[in-house]
């Protein structure tokens, strides 16, 4: 897949195979950022007879308000939130995970939201543990997002082709919407034909702001 960086240049990537990307000295590299990724269908889970505790958590971060949802020790929801939506916004992270006990601790989600920016911002400390839970299409998707570098985008056609089915850029946008993994999984980086901002689940302001962040001016 070509990569469109902020200057008009294009870069060569290898094909992904795995969820984990791996890079020198063991680190998992994603989109720039630290991460080590595992992925869950959706069945599985259902038939997960011991569930882990589910534990949220709502801040103040460079991108807004965000709501931090994590499985167990992996954080498998952040959503880009106004601070009035966060009652909603667990709700539909505990609605995602059914069968599981869940609470809150902000002290604890402040921790790790640290490390998240940290992360983004290209540190290189631990990895920052993420759970994907999606079809496998969502998952597919998921992985090409993965992939996308900091300062570069891709448009939805290019990330239906990535995954082998050219012609479904609008299936391609649902998955993109459905990414529970706000910023770490870089769906902000995907743009509408012609390099238009397209759309994005937590609204166009957020979504330039978090480009601008990464050198990624946006004219249209």
């Amino acid at each position: 897949m070509l990569f469109c960086s902020p200057c008009g240049k294009s870069v060569n990537f290898a094909d992904f195979e795995c969820s984990e990307i791996a890079s020198a000295r063991g680190r998992r590299l994603a989109g720039g950022m630290n991460l080590k990724i595992t992925e869950v269908d959706a069945r599985a889970w259902a038939k997960q007879a011991r569930k882990p505790e589910l534990v949220v958590g709502m801040h103040e971060s460079p991108w807004g308000w965000v709501m931090l949802g994590f499985v167990g020790k992996d954080l498998a929801s952040l959503c880009l939130v106004e601070r009035g939506e966060a009652a909603a916004a667990m709700d539909q992270f505990v609605a995602a995970w059914p069968g599981a006990a869940v609470r809150c601790d902000n002290k604890g989600t402040a921790v790790a939201l640290k490390k998240a920016i940290a992360t983004w911002r290209g540190g290189r400390g631990a990895a920052v543990r993420v759970l994907l839970k999606g079809t496998a299409f969502q998952r597919r998707v998921w992985r090409a997002l993965l992939q996308i570098p900091r300062g570069a985008t891709v448009t939805y056609g290019e990330v239906a082709r990535r995954v082998r089915q050219p012609g479904s850029a609008r299936a391609v946008g649902g998955a993109v919407g459905a990414n529970p993994v706000g910023v770490l999984v870089p769906c902000h980086r995907v743009l509408a034909t012609g390099g238009k901002l397209g759309g994005y689940a937590w609204g166009p302001k957020k979504k330039r702001a978090l480009l601008k962040a990464e050198g990624v001016g946006i004219k249209v």
